[in-house]
């Protein structure tokens, strides 16, 4: 099932491309997405990009975006396992290029574990992280739709805590305030009540309130 992704609680992937490598088209459509004007990004790409492969990675993240409104399951999956491909021959050939794909691997990512399948997921992020040299975006995110789709939050909350030793941002913090909570719930669920406490403790120490997850 295709869940509209939380884009309140990511940083979008595209503000990781290096300014020189984002086509003036591939611009066009950043700003329809943040609208949610899918007609702007069809006709973009139908005037624009039909040349291209629909693996082509700015016009895969618009199609992404487009088959993820009109909850086209099929198209959406089929797309991605084609992406998916396309990025392990890439790593298996060393091809600097692929590098690329890190405008959609975080979709990539976030399909394999609604799927649960975690280890691929997992195998995804790791390639990711390594070709953004860990950036803190790149770390936040992932634990952010981990938490999400997993519910795993002794990973999410390493990975979050690690991304804010690099780089201090308001949606890390509420993210990692959310992990918190989780964790509290999940930990008292279990009558572990001293790690829930200490959980809950973190949580208030954060500035964040319980009634805000």
């Amino acid at each position: 099932e295709i869940v509209s992704r939380d884009w309140s609680s990511d940083v979008c992937s595209s503000d990781l491309l290096e300014p020189g490598r984002v086509s003036a088209w591939s611009q066009k459509i950043l700003m329809a997405k943040t609208f949610l004007d899918a007609g702007t990004i069809q006709s973009t790409l139908d005037v624009h990009a039909a040349e291209l492969e629909d693996t082509f990675p700015e016009k895969a993240d618009a199609l992404l975006w487009l088959y993820d409104n009109r909850s086209d399951r099929d198209a959406y999956a089929r797309l991605v396992t084609q992406l998916a491909e396309k990025v392990r021959q890439g790593v298996a050939t060393q091809d600097p290029g692929v590098k690329r794909y890190g405008l959609v691997m975080e979709p990539i990512q976030e399909y394999y574990l609604r799927n649960k399948d975690l280890k691929t997921a997992d195998q995804f992020f790791e390639w990711h992280r390594a070709w953004r040299n860990d950036h803190a975006w790149v770390l936040g995110n992932y634990a952010n739709v981990r938490l999400r789709k997993t519910g795993d939050y002794e990973t999410s909350i390493a990975l979050l805590e690690a991304a804010l030793k690099k780089m201090d941002y308001g949606i890390g913090r509420k993210n990692l305030a959310r992990a918190y909570y989780v964790a509290s719930v999940m930990e008292k669920r279990n009558l572990h009540l001293m790690n829930a406490g200490s959980y809950k403790l973190k949580l208030l120490q954060s500035g964040f309130k319980e009634a805000e997850f």
